[in-house]
């Protein structure tokens, strides 16, 4: 699988989600859970190509930026999207579901359309809460519902409906462009072992097994997704 991100998935990555709206507005709605502030140290638990860290520079430049991702590729990338905007990340080859950081380093912690990816969503969550410090906030996207045909269609319909919108009609084909080429590198993913969808109920029971406070679970029904947010406990917050 990492072959396949490497060589596959991420060479066409960014050229699909710049055209899908709805992806890049659950990905806003996520940072802007976080409430992020100059001086925060944030990780970005599978940053990929660092998209997220181009919405973070926007808005809080002066952040300290760590990300963690499986891909070698990806990491190459998102340090290149952060150099041309003058800013310098760490970042991590490894697991999300066993992260090498210690406990308590990070102010904030984002993890966006990733816990599809992994085998135990579970562990993903619990590391992400691990290395937060107390009083730390998250922002995770965890998948509602599956991937198919259907949700592929409300995409491109959203995505086609927003650009025309906004009169920006010359990128209508650049959606359509898009979706062909989702549809081929997303289709391996299809057959993948790992569990793509969980309950809301599911997500409360696993955030009551860890030190979480004031959780939130926002669903996000254009992308299948719920937004679950919150704070990490003994914060005082």
């Amino acid at each position: 699988m990492k072959f396949y991100f490497d060589y596959f998935y991420n060479p066409v990555y960014d050229f699909i989600v710049t055209q899908l709206s709805p992806y890049q507005r659950l990905q806003v709605a996520s940072i802007e859970k976080l409430g992020l502030v100059e001086g925060d140290k944030i990780l970005c638990a599978g940053v990929g190509t660092g998209n997220e860290i181009i919405r973070i520079l926007e808005t809080t430049p002066h952040i300290s930026i760590t990300g963690i991702d499986s891909s070698k590729t990806a990491l190459k990338k998102a340090q290149q999207k952060a150099s041309k905007r003058g800013k310098t990340i760490v970042t991590n080859l490894g697991d999300i579901q066993c992260m090498e950081f210690g406990d308590a380093g990070f102010d904030k912690a984002l993890c966006v359309h990733v816990v599809d990816f992994v085998p135990d969503y579970s562990k993903a969550v619990s590391e992400i809460i691990r290395v937060l410090k107390p009083g730390g906030k998250f922002a995770i996207t965890i998948p509602s519902g599956k991937e198919d045909f259907s949700f592929g269609m409300n995409v491109f319909k959203d995505s086609v409906r927003t650009n025309v919108r906004a009169r920006k009609y010359y990128r209508v084909p650049l959606v359509f462009a898009s979706m062909l080429l989702s549809s081929a590198v997303y289709s391996p993913f299809l057959f993948r072992k790992e569990r793509r969808e969980y309950s809301r109920e599911e997500i409360e029971k696993l955030c009551a097994s860890l030190p979480v406070e004031r959780l939130s679970i926002e669903d996000f029904p254009l992308y299948n997704d719920f937004i679950i947010s919150g704070y990490k406990s003994g914060g005082g917050k």
